[in-house]
């Protein structure tokens, strides 16, 4: 992920739907929120920004070699419980 440029969502509480626009300015997000609140009398509408951002860019996976497998024994620890 290259540098992800900042956005805002407007988000209410008690909405059926998750937020799904990004705003690329906080005042077009403020325009929004104002405008369903008039729509929307009595629920709140939040102005949201994004501040952070998390990623995992990759996953390893090592196959471990244990002294049973080397032996041709087939090893007895799978009690099939999946962790």
């Amino acid at each position: 992920m290259a540098h992800p440029e900042k956005f805002w969502l407007v988000w209410c509480p008690t909405g059926q739907r998750p937020p799904s626009h990004r705003h690329d300015t906080e005042e077009s997000a403020e325009r929004e929120a104002r405008r369903l609140a008039e729509r929307n009398p009595g629920r709140p509408f939040f102005v949201l920004e994004a501040l952070k951002v998390a990623a995992v860019r990759g996953l390893t996976v090592t196959t471990l070699n244990s002294p049973a497998s080397e032996q041709g024994a087939t090893p007895s620890y799978d009690d099939g419980i999946p962790f």
